[in-house]
């Protein structure tokens, strides 16, 4: 009885708790319609400081940074959008938007390798590629199996038609799956919150300054040192930049 209580209390609290974010997300969105997009971003804030998130919440925010040219801000809560929904057109449509109006112009690596590895990786969440390589592990399992079961010439002839690319997409996407996570481990997407940061050789304050970068600048970083981030950028660039500089994405 204690057990079914306590169930039925936590249902009724998780119950209240979504009523409540619906209401403050509506409240934001109305907000937002009026113009007064600063009391947006607050009601926004004080949902994701309730430890929830949505793609929806996040381009919304997106747009309330946006409007008042907080391309910082922007910039982040589209990228936060585009990692839980990589393939919504709107969240990629704005955040080109909001990085035409970032100061630095950061190009692409030359290598295709390079390019292509990027692009593949900003495209797919790390969640959708699970997905796809468990499904693809399924598929194959099934092959494999129906090839032991059937004996029938043409079943046999059309299993062996499909195996062997169904095995080697379920190979590919376990590769890229594990390069992801790898990665994803041992990097951090930011982006630069201050109008503008100087770059350090190293992770001192008298270091000498090899570049500087503006707010909206994504980077990676790949290192830390006391209050030093070692960032990278896509163009191959690196340096060191105080943490308070950026806001992980």
């Amino acid at each position: 009885m204690k057990t079914l209580l306590l169930i039925l209390l936590f249902a009724v609290g998780v119950l209240y708790g979504q009523q409540q974010v619906e209401y403050l997300f509506e409240k934001g969105n109305d907000l937002y319609k009026d113009g007064s997009y600063e009391k947006a971003i607050e009601v926004y804030e004080s949902i994701v400081a309730n430890d929830y998130e949505s793609a929806e919440l996040y381009y919304n925010l997106g747009n309330a940074y946006y409007k008042l040219r907080d391309m910082g801000h922007a910039i982040l809560y589209y990228e936060r959008a585009r990692e839980l929904a990589p393939g919504d057109a709107d969240i990629s449509h704005n955040l080109k938007l909001a990085e035409l109006r970032v100061v630095d112009k950061v190009q692409s690596p030359p290598s295709f390798l390079q390019r292509t590895w990027q692009t593949v990786r900003d495209a797919l969440a790390l969640d959708y590629v699970a997905a796809l390589t468990l499904f693809l592990r399924m598929v194959t399992s099934v092959v494999i199996i129906l090839r032991l079961l059937m004996s029938r010439a043409g079943v046999q002839k059309w299993l062996r038609f499909v195996f062997s690319p169904v095995l080697i997409l379920f190979v590919l996407s376990l590769c890229f799956f594990v390069l992801r996570l790898n990665y994803d481990a041992s990097h951090d997407q930011a982006v630069v919150m201050s109008d503008r940061v100087e770059i350090k050789s190293s992770p001192t304050p008298d270091a000498q300054t090899v570049f500087a970068l503006h707010e909206g600048v994504k980077v990676t970083i790949t290192d830390q040192a006391d209050q030093y981030y070692r960032i990278q950028l896509k163009d191959g660039k690196i340096g060191w930049l105080i943490q308070n500089a950026v806001e992980k994405i």
